[in-house]
C-alpha cells in the first residue's frame, strides 16, 4: 500500500527514517533532504514552523542511518541500490579501526591517569610522614628517666 493511501494515524506509527525509506522505495529516485522532509511533513500535516525547526535533526538522523546513502553530497538514495559500493566498505573498515584506536587510546590514557593519581597519593603520604617526623625530637634514656 502506498504511503498516500494510508491515513494519518497509520503514518504516525512510522519514524521519519522509516517514512524516508518508504518514500525513496516508492519514488525510485534520489531526493534532497528538503524534498523528502517536505513530503514527510505534508503527509503528517506538520506546520512550516515544525519543518524549519526539525530539518537539521532530520538530516542528522539520515546520516546515522545506514539504510541511506548521500549521493553527490546533496541527494539521498537507498544504500541497497549500491550493492558493489567498495567506498562504503572501506569507510566502514576505517571507521571501525578509528573507533578501536580511539578506544585503546582512551583506555591507555585512563590507566596512565590512574597510575599518576596513585603515585601522587603515595608521594603525598610520604611527605606527610616526613613532616610529622621532623617535629619529633630524640631524647636519651637519661632524659627519659628524669
Amino acid at each position: 500500500m502506498a504511503l498516500k493511501d494510508k491515513n494519518k494515524e497509520e503514518l504516525e506509527q512510522y519514524s521519519h527514517n522509516d517514512l524516508t525509506y518508504e518514500i525513496l522505495k516508492e519514488r525510485k529516485m534520489r531526493m534532497t533532504t528538503a524534498e523528502i522532509f517536505r513530503e514527510i511533513c505534508d503527509l503528517l500535516g506538520y506546520s512550516e514552523d515544525y519543518y524549519l525547526e526539525s530539518i537539521a535533526d532530520y538530516y542528522t538522523a539520515l546520516n546515522l542511518d545506514k539504510r541511506f546513502k548521500l549521493v553527490d553530497e546533496k541527494e539521498w538514495d537507498l544504500r541497497e541500490n549500491y550493492p558493489n559500493d567498495k567506498e562504503d566498505e572501506i569507510d566502514e573498515e576505517e571507521d571501525e579501526e578509528e573507533i578501536e584506536g580511539t578506544l585503546e587510546e582512551d583506555i591507555d590514557d585512563a590507566l596512565d591517569e590512574e597510575e599518576d593519581d596513585e603515585m601522587e597519593d603515595f608521594d603525598d603520604e610520604g611527605e606527610e610522614e616526613e613532616d610529622e617526623l621532623s617535629e619529633l625530637t630524640i631524647i636519651s634514656e637519661d632524659e627519659l628517666e628524669e
